[in-house]
């Protein structure tokens, strides 16, 4: 064979390539190695997202101890919107009773705090009488008069779990825009007798007694956490940033006073349907056991506070609108009825029947601040 002809037989196996059977190989191959890095990803995402949260968790337990010592008192939970009255000894005189500790707690903090010397009917309210909390009530809607869109401020009423974590720590939501929403957070005023003043901003019709730019400390910067307003309501709440803000349930807080009274989130209201509907299910406090003989819980954060946020399924629990048969009425009886457990692998304690429910999957990767790690695999902070 000549030289030429040698090279020509060279060249063409050159360019023939690899076999069937090579590529096969080489495609299983790829499919192992790359099964394996999803494999270890995954965990490796979840537990990056976790720790984020629990730094989040541990940096807002500081906030709420330094409101502690500062204030005597923790953050009061917002939302309870169930009427339970409580009588003002030697008035006569009864009020909501979320109402009396949201008062409570706004007093420690500002214990000079007389709201406006004067309203429209020339009346002059003062703390001793309970039912000025209208009156506390209308004040804080000409503070939050900032976004067309809530000409007439922001209500109370509306004020949930999630939310009030906010309010407390973060201090008065001035809005700049709805759509997109944003929202500005302006520190309580410095003036220990009128603290829910505004900052002086330009404004056509300035209300001079609802505005002034000294301002007091704030204890948390929602610096790294997305503002949002999922309910409409112009609150604003604290979203992780750990993926997409609207499919993502904010942090929810609920104060140790009000265990007793089986606060949840969202609130049993349209626009807290609307939340459910995004399959988010409900958060409510955890208790650590239930008393065998008494049935009477002791929870979790016991004398503190619970912070709940759902984990990787974007879940608080497996509740949705047929729970309580798509009735937002109805929310309100089928939370009270039921007391989320931790002992004993978990579950729920339904008061009603007596009988205990195996813990639902969705909760195993909530995050809280009580615990190390999630829910599932879960640590007890002391």
């Amino acid at each position: 064979m000549s030289a030429e002809a040698t090279c020509k037989s060279v060249l063409a196996r050159r360019r023939r390539g690899f076999t069937l059977v090579e590529l096969l190989m080489v495609i299983i191959v790829v499919g192992i190695l790359a099964g394996l890095i999803l494999a270890a990803v995954g965990p490796a995402r979840t537990a990056a997202r976790n720790a984020k949260v629990s730094a989040t968790m541990s940096q807002l337990t500081i906030a709420l101890e330094n409101f502690k010592q500062k204030n005597s008192t923790y953050p009061v939970t917002c939302g309870d919107t169930r009427t339970v009255n409580e009588t003002f000894a030697g008035t006569g005189v009864t009020v909501d009773a979320r109402q009396a500790v949201f008062r409570r707690v706004l007093r420690a903090m500002f214990p000079r705090f007389t709201q406006p010397s004067t309203w429209n009917d020339g009346t002059n309210p003062t703390w001793d009488d309970p039912s000025t909390y209208a009156d506390l009530h209308d004040y804080f809607a000409a503070a939050t008069r900032s976004d067309p869109s809530f000409p007439d401020g922001l209500s109370l009423e509306t004020l949930d779990a999630a939310e009030s974590l906010v309010f407390w720590l973060g201090g008065i939501p001035h809005i700049t825009s709805t759509s997109p929403y944003t929202v500005e957070l302006t520190r309580f005023a410095a003036d220990p007798r009128n603290p829910i003043q505004r900052e002086i901003r330009d404004d056509p019709t300035p209300q001079t007694t609802l505005y002034t730019s000294r301002r007091t400390d704030r204890l948390f910067e929602f610096g790294g956490l997305k503002l949002v307003d999922s309910d409409g309501d112009g609150w604003p709440e604290a979203v992780p940033d750990v993926g997409d803000v609207e499919s993502t349930p904010p942090l929810v807080y609920f104060d140790a006073g009000s265990y007793d009274s089986h606060p949840f989130y969202p609130p049993a209201t349209a626009e807290g349907m609307n939340l459910i509907k995004k399959q988010w299910g409900v958060a409510q406090p955890y208790a650590q056991t239930l008393n065998a003989a008494t049935r009477v819980p002791r929870y979790a954060g016991e004398g503190k506070y619970q912070i709940v946020f759902a984990g990787q399924d974007m879940k608080f629990d497996d509740t949705t609108e047929q729970s309580f048969n798509n009735d937002i009425t109805k929310l309100d009886d089928y939370v009270l009825d039921r007391i989320k457990l931790l002992s004993g692998g978990g579950g729920y304690y339904h008061q009603g029947s007596g009988e205990s429910e195996a813990a639902p999957g969705s909760e195993a990767d909530n995050v809280t601040s009580f615990t190390e790690k999630q829910l599932g695999d879960a640590v007890t902070k002391p």
